[in-house]
């Protein structure tokens, strides 16, 4: 106010010109002007700046929903690579086998355990199929003789009389094992130069006796080399404990540690049951034991958007009120089972306006190990529903409830997706899934 009392003061007293009037004016009016479009613009700004932010949000889970997709797709495609890539090899080592079974001289050789008779026999088709193992055994299951190739300089070393016996394949050709595929067999096999993919094959006389046993074999190391070419990707050997066998990545400095996952983890990763990764783990490809039934549910259709598994969870929204109208029963909280339970459980727990709980069954592998997300709600005097995808043995299931219990938390009902058991009720609690797959 000050600037305009003395503006009018010294307009009247005719102390100011025109030009100079205009210009104490517009000092006057310039912060009443400012202020306006502060007020007019800043609006549009923050719009603009709250567009910008979605737009980036839109545009970053798009872009990283795509680059997921596209690495779960290339992940499958190596998977179907290589494991083509093994098979084929597998096809050239019997091919290489029945070539060597059948060439004349061998059978006698190998009736007589004349080894170098065998050797100067094979050792051209070794030469020039470029073989990088050949072993040849006795119905003992003794080396005769072995040729393989250093990897270091092509040259090839031999070794005798080695103990055989115990390899599954050179076993089941002893014992006579066939399949419906025939009477050849493969196993990975130990070596001084890493593990090799060996293929047997029996050697008989004219009589149809059995006579020996032919053995031809690759290095993992070099197939895994050949086979990234195909794959583009990167290859992983692990061991049935989780351990490094090979890999076409470069070691770093420390060397490797172990990847590894209980059964149930796997399990619950493949959605099998424990039973089946079991037989899995343990049987060598040789081995002919019936596998237990089991059935593989995959349900990633469903999975790969909220919408879809918010149908999926409104379904069994309806079972679980029908289940407990039949119980005349409110429940308190929905409990969800890593990792598959867990959005199920969250769209449950909203349609039934209570609490949501994550169980987490497996911790440093063990199976009776379980504990609760402290980040969100606890089970301690609440009347709860358990939800998983899928139900094999029971015993991630039984695990849950058992931690619940502990908790003090009372279970009301276990609700599955697909229930791949006979069971109507596990650990007292009633068990209902969406779906029944068993094999029969």
């Amino acid at each position: 106010m000050g600037l305009l009392q003395d503006t009018i003061q010294r307009v009247r007293e005719n102390e100011l010109d025109e030009k100079t009037i205009a210009q104490l004016i517009g000092q006057l009016r310039l912060p009443k002007i400012i202020g306006l479009q502060t007020r007019l613009t800043a609006p549009y700004v923050l719009l603009t700046v709250l567009l910008a932010l979605v737009g980036t949000y839109v545009v970053t889970r798009l872009v990283t929903s795509s680059i997921r997709e596209r690495f779960d797709n290339q992940l499958l495609e190596a998977s179907r690579v290589t494991a083509d890539g093994i098979v084929q090899r597998e096809k050239t080592h019997l091919a290489y086998l029945r070539l060597m079974a059948f060439t004349a001289g061998i059978p006698d050789a190998l009736a007589r355990r004349d080894a170098d008779a065998a050797r100067d026999l094979l050792w051209p088709l070794v030469l020039n199929n470029k073989v990088e193992a050949l072993s040849i055994v006795d119905l003992e299951g003794k080396e005769l003789i072995t040729l393989v190739k250093d990897p270091g300089s092509d040259e090839y070393f031999t070794s005798r009389e080695a103990d055989f016996s115990s390899y599954a394949l050179v076993r089941s050709v002893i014992e006579g094992k066939a399949d419906p595929t025939g009477d050849k067999f493969c196993e990975l096999l130990p070596t001084a130069f890493g593990p090799y993919l060996f293929s047997s094959a029996p050697v008989r006389d004219s009589n149809g006796q059995l006579v020996g046993i032919l053995m031809v074999g690759s290095r993992l190391q070099s197939l895994l080399t050949s086979i990234k070419a195909q794959a583009l990707a990167d290859i992983v050997i692990l061991t049935p404990d989780g351990e490094v066998s090979t890999t076409t990545m470069a070691p770093p400095p420390e060397g490797y540690g172990d990847v590894k996952l209980s059964q149930p983890e796997i399990a619950q990763e493949l959605n099998l049951s424990s039973n089946t990764i079991e037989w899995l783990l343990t049987q060598s490809p040789t081995t002919r034991e019936r596998a237990p039934p089991d059935v593989k549910i995959g349900w990633r259709s469903i999975g790969v958007t909220g919408a879809r598994i918010k149908i999926l969870a409104d379904l069994m929204t309806d079972l679980i009120l029908e289940e407990l109208d039949a119980m005349e029963e409110e429940c308190d909280a929905v409990v969800g089972i890593a990792i598959n339970g867990i959005p199920i459980a969250a769209y449950v727990s909203e349609a039934l306006e209570c609490d949501f709980v994550i169980h987490r069954p497996h911790v440093g592998g063990d199976v009776k190990v379980g504990l609760f997300s402290h980040n969100y709600a606890s089970v301690e005097n609440k009347k709860v529903v358990i939800v998983d995808d899928v139900l094999g043995t029971g015993q991630t299931m039984e695990n849950a409830i058992a931690t619940i219990k502990d908790a003090g938390g009372t279970p009301l009902l276990a609700l599955v997706i697909v229930n791949k058991s006979a069971l109507d009720a596990i650990a007292g609690v009633p068990l209902r899934g969406l779906i029944r797959a068993r094999a029969l």
